[in-house]
């Protein structure tokens, strides 16, 4: 979920905080909530802590401007750490919103359109449209499209949003309850929680949520 825009660089961290690892782009966040063992709140870049799960990073240890990840093998992998303000995004967390249940049949769907959505390398993204009763998920790439429909038990304002398929796979796997406000819906793991922004389907575009204020 961490961002792209370099003129807002805390964004394009993923941010560290000695209770919870959490990252937003403005437009959809994830808060995780976990003991890590960090001394201070701080910054780490997206594309360097990624690493840390495929080579099966098992500890870590910290010095003033990095924190260094070890595997079993002895390979260490160090990020530089960064000690900045994060935007405060709890007030963004803390709504209710329509009880929803994500429909079965969902992942397969989001597998088929990421066959087209998957074209576009640096922006692969699905778009989701619900309305009452039905929700759609649709891919698009350069060769073509592709658009299914399933049926959800919402009963709200027509809203859209657009999601990467790997993300959206990922909580319907885990978890396939949400809830639906007109421009956020939720998906509450218990340790972990999702946020995106809605946009009304007559704007035409997801809309961008404000930024909240800093701690």
């Amino acid at each position: 979920c961490a961002g792209k825009d370099e003129s807002k660089f805390a964004l394009t961290c993923v941010h560290v905080h000695p209770k919870w690892v959490e990252a937003c782009d403005n437009f959809q966040l994830t808060r995780y909530r976990m003991k890590t063992g960090i001394s201070e709140s701080c910054l780490i870049r997206k594309d360097s802590l990624k690493h840390i799960v495929v080579l099966d990073m098992q500890e870590f240890n910290e010095t003033k401007n990095w924190i260094h990840f070890r595997a079993q093998s002895g390979m260490v992998l160090s990020c530089r750490r960064y000690i900045e303000e994060y935007p405060n995004l709890k007030p963004i967390f803390d709504f209710s919103g329509l009880p929803t249940q994500l429909p079965k049949g969902l992942k397969e769907a989001v597998e088929k359109a990421e066959v087209f959505s998957g074209e576009n390398a640096d922006n692969n993204q699905v778009r989701v449209n619900i309305k009452s009763g039905k929700l759609e998920i649709k891919g698009i790439g350069n060769s073509g499209w592709y658009a299914e429909q399933k049926k959800i038990t919402y009963d709200g304002p027509p809203i859209v949003f657009q999601i990467g398929p790997k993300l959206l796979t990922k909580l319907v796997e885990r978890h396939n309850g949400c809830e639906i406000t007109a421009n956020r819906l939720k998906v509450d793991g218990g340790k972990w929680t999702y946020v995106t922004c809605l946009g009304l389907v007559e704007e035409g575009t997801p809309k961008k949520d404000e930024e909240s204020s800093d701690e």
